[in-house]
C-alpha cells in the first residue's frame, strides 16, 4: 500500500513524539537511582559553577552597575576557563580520572596552576581598578582556595562542600535576600554533602571540614574584604 505524504508526515510526528517520551522516561528512570542523582548533583554544583553562579548573584544583588557587568562578562571566562581547560587536559592524557579529581595526589598540579593563575589576576585586576565587589569575591576565592589546597597536601577535603557553604554564608550576610533563596542554598549544602559521601568521593569528616572552611571564608568576604553590597 502506498503511503501518502500526509500519512508519512503523521508517522514522522508520531515517531518523534515517541522518541521524546522514551528519552524523558529514561531520564526519569535514571533519577530513581540514588547514584544517578548524586552524580547529577556533583556535576551541576561543582565548585567552578557554584562560584560563577555566586559571582553573578552578588553582582545582580549589588549596586556595581554597568561597569560591574562589563568586568564580570570578560573576567569570569579569563579566570575560570584556563584552569578548567588544564584539568580537561589532565583527564584526556590519563593523569586524572575525571574532572572532579577523586584522587588527592592528582589534585596537586591543577591546584598549583589555579593558585598561580588566580594570584596573578588578583594583582592585575586590583591594579586596573576592577569593580570592588568582584575584587572582594576574587580575594575571598583565593583565600579559600589557598586554605583548601594546603589541607589537600595531606588530606582530601571537600571543595564541593566548601564552595556551596561559602555561598550560603554570603547569602546570610547580605540584607534582604529572599528566604526562599536561603532555604534553597541551605538545602543544597546538605544534598551536595550527601552526594559526595554517597559516591564515596569524601568521608563525612571531609565534607564537614569543607563546609566549615567555606562558611568561615564566606563570613570573611563581606566583613573583612568589604564586599560593598552590605
Amino acid at each position: 500500500m502506498t503511503i501518502t505524504s500526509l500519512n508519512a508526515q503523521v508517522i514522522r510526528k508520531f515517531a518523534a513524539k515517541q522518541a521524546v517520551l522514551n528519552g524523558l522516561s529514561r531520564i526519569l528512570e535514571s533519577l530513581n537511582h540514588p547514584n544517578a542523582i548524586a552524580r547529577l548533583l556533583s556535576d551541576i554544583f561543582n565548585p567552578a559553577l557554584v562560584m560563577v553562579g555566586l559571582t553573578i548573584g552578588v553582582v545582580s544583588y549589588g549596586s556595581s552597575g554597568y561597569s560591574g557587568w562589563v568586568w564580570l562578562l570578560w573576567s569570569l571566562p579569563v579566570l575560570s576557563l584556563p584552569p578548567i581547560a588544564y584539568i580537561g587536559w589532565l583527564v584526556r592524557h590519563g593523569e586524572a580520572v575525571d574532572i572532579h579529581l577523586p584522587n588527592r595526589q592528582t589534585r596537586l598540579k591543577p591546584l598549583i596552576f589555579t593558585l598561580v593563575w588566580m594570584s596573578v589576576w588578583v594583582v592585575l585586576l586590583s591594579y586596573f581598578d576592577m569593580a570592588e565587589v568582584l575584587v572582594s569575591l576574587l580575594k575571598g576565592a583565593l583565600l579559600q582556595f589557598t586554605i583548601l589546597s594546603l589541607i589537600t597536601l595531606f588530606w582530601k577535603i571537600s571543595f564541593h562542600s566548601a564552595t556551596i557553604s561559602t555561598a550560603i554564608a554570603i547569602a546570610i550576610a547580605l540584607d534582604n535576600v529572599p528566604s526562599v533563596w536561603l532555604i534553597a542554598i541551605t538545602t543544597l549544602v546538605f544534598l551536595i554533602g550527601w552526594a559526595r559521601i554517597y559516591l564515596r568521593r569524601h568521608t563525612l569528616a571531609q565534607v564537614i571540614a569543607g563546609g566549615l572552611v567555606g562558611g568561615v571564608v564566606g563570613y570573611f568576604i563581606p566583613h573583612v574584604f568589604s564586599l560593598g553590597v552590605i
